[in-house]
């Protein structure tokens, strides 16, 4: 009981020295902001000071420049003086000098003298103000230092003022708290008489409570037993449970794995089979554009070869109309044997410039066709080998053809000019299809070649989202074990700590 009175003494000590210790940091943060009241004020005089000085030094400087304004006003003087003698002196003179010279002479001294008192004014309004300036800031300065020893003394009597009310209102705390003190002590003293009789009390009551808690014990820790019974039996079936989701789950998951390797092999599958469809459309239009071209180069040649026979059938015919007239034409005949074979090399020229405007067609056509495909060239030399075998023969078999059917006349060179620039354009716009060919099946294995990549960027894309799934899925299964395993663990120490907690009150 002593000591638990004097345990209740020391608190309110040090109850009653924490209340002392705040009231000792609250005048210190008082006298803390009175100092830093203090100093600011002390920086404001200095800077007082500092102004006065600056004053000063401004008015020793004015006083400066005011003597020397004495200084110039006594020289002024002097020349005033001087002039004045000079004018004294030129009125003394002999009247020899000319009046006008005299009057003008007068005048400037006038008007140097009216300056020189103008001068003389305006220096003295300016000392007479530089003065009253002065004095001003003289009185200014001795009321701001006026104020701050009055604020100062002040702030004196306000921290001595501070100081007694502390030192009271310490006194006074410590005088209650003595009174306070002796009331405790009179309380406690009556609590101890109190505790010594509820102490037998409390003995007997504590015997019941006692054999009343052995019994409470007992039937705790038989119900203990039972719920972490109960407990274990649970986490085992949830333990089932998770090992029988766990199966399910990567079963899922292989299946679904399985499922979308298939579903990519037959999308690529798909996709190959349209770009090789793609291709091999490309490819038989480009063999019947060059077929339609063959066609078309050998219709050319046929008729050609036919518009040649008839001009030679009909020269030949000429010929021998002709030679049957009359004996005495010999010298035209001659003329027109020459005309006809003028005409004859001429055509034959004509052939032989088509045959070779057709043969830069066929090559165009076997270059266009190399940047396609290695078959389409060796198609094309073919075709154009073919082309060239069926002119040779076509010509032959010209040649072959006698010639005593009656044929209109020869063309004019102008109708074989216009026919070889048809030829030509016909050429040309053949060269073009075939070029624009080319360029649509370079577009369209370039698109076939982008979609093949976009695929295989879309599958990998695919490919990795299965895999983030398959790893946020093993994720939540590893969660879901480590909730499990602590759920044992807590339910372990749940059991350990009941155990202790038994084998103590026993």
């Amino acid at each position: 009981m002593k000591l638990n009175e004097a345990t209740a003494i020391v608190a309110e000590r040090k109850k009653f020295m924490q209340v002392m210790d705040e009231e000792r940091e609250r005048s210190q943060w008082k006298e803390n902001e009175l100092l830093a009241k203090l100093r600011e004020m002390q920086s404001r005089l200095a800077e007082s000071e500092a102004l006065a000085e600056k004053y000063q030094s401004q008015y020793e400087d004015e006083k400066l420049h005011v003597e020397s304004l004495r200084h110039d006003v006594s020289s002024l003087n002097s020349l005033l003086t001087q002039a004045q003698a000079t004018i004294n002196a030129k009125h003394g003179a002999p009247r020899e000098m000319p009046r006008h010279e005299d009057q003008e002479e007068t005048k400037r001294l006038k008007e140097d003298q009216a300056r020189i008192e103008r001068e003389l004014t305006e220096q003295r309004e300016y000392e007479k103000k530089k003065q009253t300036q002065k004095e001003e800031q003289e009185h200014e300065l001795a009321e701001q230092h006026r104020e701050f020893e009055e604020k100062l003394a002040c702030l004196r009597r306000e921290r001595i003022e501070e100081e007694e009310r502390m030192e009271e209102l310490r006194k006074r705390r410590q005088v209650e708290e003595e009174a306070k003190l002796q009331e405790d002590l009179a309380r406690q003293r009556a609590a101890v008489h109190e505790a010594a009789e509820l102490q037998q009390k409390l003995v007997e009551q504590r015997l019941t409570d006692e054999k009343q808690r052995l019994q409470e014990e007992q039937a705790y820790t038989e119900r203990i037993l039972a719920e972490e019974q109960k407990f274990n039996e649970e986490i085992e079936a949830k333990r089932q449970q998770q090992l029988e989701d766990e199966l399910a789950v990567r079963e899922i998951q292989e299946r679904v794995a399985e499922e979308e390797r298939v579903r990519q092999e037959h999308k690529a599958q798909e996709e190959q089979e349209r770009i090789r469809l793609e291709q091999q459309q490309a490819v038989a239009h480009q063999t019947a554009l060059r077929k339609q071209e063959e066609d078309r180069q050998r219709d050319e040649e046929l008729r050609l070869a036919e518009e040649e026979r008839k001009r030679k059938e009909a020269d030949q015919a000429n010929t021998e109309t002709v030679e049957e007239e009359a004996s005495w034409q010999e010298s035209s005949v001659e003329d027109d044997d020459a005309d006809s074979n003028h005409s004859e090399e001429k055509s034959g020229s004509v052939v032989d410039e088509i045959t070779v405007e057709i043969r830069p067609v066929g090559n165009a056509e076997e270059h266009t066709t190399n940047d396609v495909h290695s078959d389409n060239e060796e198609a094309a030399q073919e075709s154009v080998a073919s082309a060239s075998s069926h002119g040779s023969a076509q010509g032959d078999i010209a040649s072959d053809i006698p010639t005593t059917t009656q044929d209109p006349p020869a063309k004019t060179p102008e109708e074989e000019e216009q026919e070889r620039q048809k030829a030509a354009e016909e050429a040309k716009k053949k060269e073009d299809e075939n070029v624009i060919d080319v360029y649509r099946q370079r577009v369209l294995a370039r698109k076939a070649a982008e979609k093949q990549r976009q695929l295989e960027l879309e599958a990998e894309s695919e490919r990795k989202a299965k895999e983030e799934e398959e790893r946020q899925r093993a994720q939540l299964v590893e969660d879901a074990s480590e909730s499990d395993q602590e759920l044992e663990l807590s339910g372990g120490s749940f059991a350990e700590s009941s155990a202790a907690s038994n084998s103590d009150s026993f």
